[in-house]
């Protein structure tokens, strides 16, 4: 929180991650910067094809849209293969509203283990990018009232969508059990990553040292 009426504790110039809070600060005098978020420590590991009859799916809830999805899933009726990762920020609020809504579903833990997993499912989650730098099967969930901003949208014909029901969700295990295809699928998707983290990655990295220099 900054404190606008004590300018002994306020900064002369701010460093922000994103265009919504330089928008906030907009009225004030104060020099902010938008540099990006640079935001990946560790890759998740390396993808290894399984075949299997059994696939086990891990879900990644974003940030703001996880309702939505959780009362989707809702209307799943076979959902003990699906595994719940939520944002950090919004664990304990995803763990409450799920036991209020009475679902049955699992969740991610310390005790899961991401390479006993077969492919990611997600909506807007920017974490789908290290996924698929990793060489994942990611797929999208789509959004029918809302924008998707998933950044592995942009100028990607290949990346499949599919509305969460069991029907779309049976599409997606046929495509996991071909490994050529499936191959020629994680292969695109790791492509279209490394040119997203080449642009926007290096970016925020340039900005942010000639800010500390």
């Amino acid at each position: 929180n900054l404190n606008f009426n004590n300018k002994n504790f306020f900064p002369d110039k701010i460093i922000l991650f994103g265009e919504i809070y330089k928008k906030y600060l907009k009225w004030s005098n104060i020099e902010n910067i938008v540099v990006g978020n640079a935001r990946i420590i560790k890759l998740p590991e390396r993808y290894k094809f399984k075949e299997t009859k059994r696939i086990k799916y891990l879900l990644l809830l974003d940030l703001h849209n996880w309702k939505r999805i959780i009362d989707e899933m809702s209307y799943i009726s076979d959902i003990g293969n699906i595994y719940i990762k939520s944002h950090p920020f919004t664990q304990k609020s995803v763990q409450d509203y799920i036991y209020s809504k009475k679902i049955n579903v699992n969740f991610f833990d310390s005790n899961s283990k991401e390479e006993d997993f077969h492919c990611v499912l997600c909506s807007d989650s920017g974490v789908a990018i290290e996924y698929a730098l990793s060489g994942w099967p990611v797929f999208l969930i789509k959004n029918n009232y809302f924008v998707n901003y998933s950044p592995l949208l942009l100028e990607n014909k290949n990346f499949l969508s599919f509305n969460f029901n069991i029907q779309e969700i049976k599409k997606i295990s046929l495509l996991l059990n071909s490994k050529i295809n499936l191959q020629n699928y994680v292969n695109n998707l790791e492509k279209k990553a490394k040119l997203h983290c080449s642009y926007f990655g290096a970016d925020a990295e340039n900005k942010l040292k000639s800010l500390l220099n």
